[in-house]
């Protein structure tokens, strides 16, 4: 028996044999000689089209299996596929170099294969997968008979743990996934697409071993994947299999318990009513949260539409937030205007380096550098507004008069779009993100002109602690149940209701059972946590009496 350690990506356990498809890394396509531009960009237009066709049959085949929401990634796909960015470095290489459209689109999807690969952020670095499957796709689209890093085996006939090198949406959507126990990749992250999609179809899934890979069982042998834990089992002893088994049957039961608590109001044992909402981190993790019956969306990180090289156009942003909206069927949903990462490089933006990014140019303060990037993406939410119930919130506002100035101009372009005949809703509702310690002392003044407060424990802390929540050096200082967190916790909730407008709390610790009795006391009306948790808060704050002596905040 072993023991191989990876990255947990979508919770459960199953058990079986292992089946291991290889994508076959072929050599490169050759540029072939002298190639006609003119010609080549012709083939290059017409299996543009076909791909986007093909992906699109992709896409209707993923609702029926795993349902619109998280089928979205797909149409992100065609998004990234007509990407500008991407078909110039294509279209250069045609042109300057005379190479073939093969040749053009396997450079081209390298480089940004090896871009988004080197990223900092786990979630852009995630989209690496997704560039791969797309430049697959084209060159494929460009000639069935290109050494395209093709796939062998992609159907399983009978049940078994899928193992894959590295897992692309199309192909987890192409695998006859009614016979995949569990996913199980080298390379990956939990932030991928495939990881969303395997989380969709309720597939445990472990992905990054790394160069672990090599010990999962060819042939013969029997595994175990705990998705929860990351971990995969190699040929487990009969004890390692009787434990798993109870503990999948077990598992089996939780999810039949909190199964019942779908439709449910979430209230304390003693009446303390609260809502729970869900984070949002693209679009395919909206029909999560509707499967775990969210009572809307209380912070969708806007940035996942943005790349280092494509700022999304006014248009685009707003097919996405309509579809969003749409989804969510009349729940509220709070999208944060854009926080770029402050450790990647944007083609658009004219950044310099900073010592301390967290504490720099950053999140509101760069939008309002950038005033044609900030308006781009609040015309389009003001256009989405009319497909469901829209809130805006500005973070890393620390005063009242930066947020009143924001607001008003936030209203001067409402009334640009309706002089251009746009219909927007009139109830969209503009709010402040309380997450520095200044925000939190200034809570009153900001109440009085905020629609809604959102508290963010994750800045919270590590500005009011001066702990950097990146440094796994410091791990064990960075506290939000710290006493000063508490307080300035308390101070906002305080503000929000004398002045008679929600507050929520987003953040890690927005789904830490042991805050909730804190957060009822403290008068939180909202949490907005990862969709997986949703049911289980809902059956913990069932438990609870939070009623009594203290207010929770001193």
């Amino acid at each position: 028996m072993r023991t191989l350690q990876g990255t947990p990506a979508s919770p459960g356990i199953a058990i079986g044999p292992v089946r291991v498809l290889s994508s076959q890394q072929r050599s490169k396509p050759l540029p072939a000689g002298e190639r006609v531009p003119a010609q080549e960009l012709a083939r290059l237009r017409a299996a543009q089209k076909q791909a986007e066709k093909e992906i699109q049959e992709i896409y209707e085949r993923a609702c029926t299996e795993v349902g619109e929401g998280d089928s979205v990634i797909f149409q992100i796909h065609i998004l990234m596929l007509q990407d500008e960015g991407f078909q110039q470095m294509i279209r250069k290489s045609i042109v300057e170099d005379h190479a073939s459209a093969e040749y053009a689109v396997w450079s081209a999807g390298r480089k940004l294969y090896q871009m988004f690969s080197n990223m900092e952020d786990e979630y852009m670095r995630a989209r690496s997968e997704d560039m791969l499957d797309i430049s697959r796709r084209l060159l494929m689209c460009l000639n069935r008979q290109t050494p395209s890093l093709d796939f062998q085996g992609n159907y399983l006939m009978t049940p078994a743990v899928l193992c894959l090198t590295q897992a692309v949406p199309s192909q987890i959507i192409r695998t006859n996934h009614s016979q995949v126990l569990a996913l199980v990749t080298q390379y990956g992250s939990s932030t991928s697409h495939s990881a969303i999609l395997a989380r969709g179809m309720g597939k445990p899934a472990v992905v990054g071993l790394g160069e672990h890979f090599k010990d999962l069982p060819r042939g013969e042998g029997q595994v175990i994947v705990d998705g929860t834990k990351g971990v995969v089992i190699v040929n487990p002893t009969p004890e390692t299999l009787e434990k798993y088994t109870r503990i999948m049957s077990a598992e089996s039961s939780r999810r039949a318990d909190l199964a019942a608590f779908k439709g449910m109001k979430t209230m304390s044992a003693d009446g303390v009513r609260i809502h729970l909402l869900a984070n949002i981190n693209s679009m395919a993790e909206i029909q999560m949260a509707l499967e775990n019956d969210a009572e809307g969306a209380g912070l969708v990180r806007s940035e996942f539409l943005y790349s280092p090289d494509h700022c999304p156009t006014e248009e685009e942003q707003y097919q996405q937030y309509s579809q969003m909206l749409a989804q969510m069927g009349g729940r509220r949903v709070i999208v944060r205007t854009l926080d770029l990462d402050s450790n990647t490089s944007y083609s658009y933006l004219d950044q310099e380096q900073e010592a301390n990014p967290a504490m720099g140019l950053r999140s509101v303060r760069l939008c309002l550098r950038h005033r044609d990037l900030f308006r781009t993406q609040i015309r389009a939410l003001l256009r989405a507004s009319v497909y469901g119930r829209l809130g805006i919130l500005v973070p890393f506002v620390n005063d009242g008069e930066m947020f009143r100035q924001i607001r008003m101009w936030i209203q001067s372009l409402a009334e640009e779009l309706k002089r251009e005949g746009k219909e927007i809703s009139e109830a969209v509702s503009i709010g402040v993100m309380v997450e520095t310690p200044a925000a939190a002392l200034q809570a009153h003044e900001l109440a009085r002109e905020a629609d809604f407060f959102n508290i963010g424990t994750n800045d919270l802390t590590q500005f009011t602690l001066a702990v950097d929540r990146e440094n796994r050096q410091l791990k064990s200082l960075y506290n939000p149940s710290h006493p000063a967190v508490k307080r300035l916790i308390a101070y906002a909730a305080r503000a929000a209701h004398e002045a008679g407008i929600p507050v929520c709390v987003s953040g890690e610790a927005a789904s830490d059972y042991s805050m909730l009795r804190f957060f009822l006391r403290a008068g939180i009306q909202y949490l907005s946590a990862p969709p997986p948790y949703i049911l289980e808060l809902r059956r913990e704050i069932g438990r609870l009496k939070v009623r009594g002596k203290g207010n929770g905040g001193q």
